[in-house]
C-alpha cells in the first residue's frame, strides 16, 4: 500500500507542472503563435495520465483520504483549483482558435469559389468558351521539368 503523503506529495507535484504548461499554453494561443502547441501535446498527455493515475489511486482508499494531513490538503485543493481554471481558459482559447481557423478555411474556399464561377474560359467539359465581357486573357504553359 502506498503512502497516502506520497501519493500527495506527487500529486501536488505533477499538479503543478500541469498548471505551469496549461499557462504556457494559454499563452501561446492567446499570441495565436498555434504552430508552437504541437511540442507540448506529448507533456501534456504525459501528465494528464500520471495525474489520472494519481487521483485514481488517492481515491480509491477512503482511509488514504482521512490520514491525509491538512496542510497538503489544502496545497492540494489550491492547486486543483487553478489547474481547473486553467483547464477552462485552456479550453475556451482552443474553441475560439479552431473557430477562427474553420472562418478562415471558409473564406479561402469562398474565395476559391467565386474565382472559379469568374473564371469563364473553360467549360466543364474543358472546352475554350469566350468571356462575357468580350476581354481575352493570355496564358502560357511552362512544359519544363
Amino acid at each position: 500500500m502506498t503512502d497516502p503523503k506520497n501519493i500527495i506529495n506527487d500529486l501536488i507535484h505533477v499538479t503543478g507542472q500541469l498548471n505551469a504548461l496549461l499557462a504556457q499554453e494559454n499563452d501561446i494561443l492567446k499570441a495565436r503563435r498555434l504552430g508552437e502547441i504541437q511540442g507540448l501535446q506529448k507533456e501534456k498527455s504525459a501528465l494528464g495520465s500520471a495525474y489520472e493515475n494519481l487521483m485514481r489511486d488517492l481515491i480509491s482508499d477512503r482511509d488514504r483520504l482521512a490520514k491525509i494531513a491538512p496542510a497538503l490538503r489544502a496545497e492540494l485543493t489550491e492547486k486543483t483549483h487553478a489547474f481547473n481554471e486553467l483547464a477552462q481558459e485552456n479550453g475556451r482559447r482552443i474553441r475560439a482558435a479552431q473557430e477562427i481557423n474553420d472562418n478562415i478555411i471558409q473564406i479561402i474556399a469562398n474565395a476559391a469559389t467565386k474565382e472559379q464561377r469568374d473564371t469563364n474560359l473553360y467549360s466543364r467539359k474543358g472546352k475554350v468558351t469566350q468571356p462575357e465581357d468580350g476581354k481575352v486573357v493570355s496564358m502560357s504553359v511552362n512544359e519544363t521539368l
